[in-house]
């Protein structure tokens, strides 16, 4: 039933790196939804929609594995993810704990490719996909930190971005 180098005696090699990019994407839900919350409270109606849409991003990612595993292994992925409630006081305290977060997860996808290529000869599209999306917000976050930073966290420059991100995500 497997393909490529997997046998049904390799799974819970495997296994082990489905259940960790199942708690990554869990983790990455869970941290979008409450990011959305505090978005919202913080009247960040840009941010509010971009993680609207990362959280359903992620879902998919996390639906599409499950998919995968019972199609390659006819076993689902267990999750043992541990989420602490993320409640940022403002937008610079989202940033710059956003941007460690995804640069932290960025480098688990990145061993986790590593080693599904290394032992088994292929690599995850999902693992690819959620790096992609780890790998684009990371950029997108710099930027706005680097912007953010240049004119000293002014509020019109910020609520700017805001109405910019909000725009595009509404044409998303």
């Amino acid at each position: 039933m497997g393909y490529f180098k997997e046998t049904p005696s390799t799974y819970d090699d495997v296994d082990s790196l489905f259940i960790k990019l199942g708690d990554l994407c869990l983790k990455h839900i869970m941290l979008s939804s409450d990011a959305y919350i505090r978005m919202i409270e913080i009247n960040m109606q840009g941010y509010k929609r971009l993680h609207s849409h990362l959280s359903k991003q992620f879902h998919d990612l996390y639906l599409d594995l499950q998919r995968e595993s019972i199609e390659r292994y006819n076993k689902s992925v267990p999750s043992n993810v541990k989420f602490e409630e993320y409640k940022p006081e403002n937008i610079k305290e989202h940033l710059i704990t956003w941007t460690a977060v995804l640069e932290q997860d960025l480098k688990e996808v990145g061993n986790i490719i590593r080693e599904i290529f290394n032992n088994y000869g292929y690599i995850p599209c999902i693992a690819k996909d959620l790096q992609c999306i780890l790998y684009k917000n990371l950029i997108k976050n710099e930027r706005a930190i680097h912007k953010f930073n240049d004119c000293d966290w002014d509020y019109e420059v910020i609520y700017s971005h805001d109405n910019y991100i909000h725009k595009k995500m509404k044409d998303i």
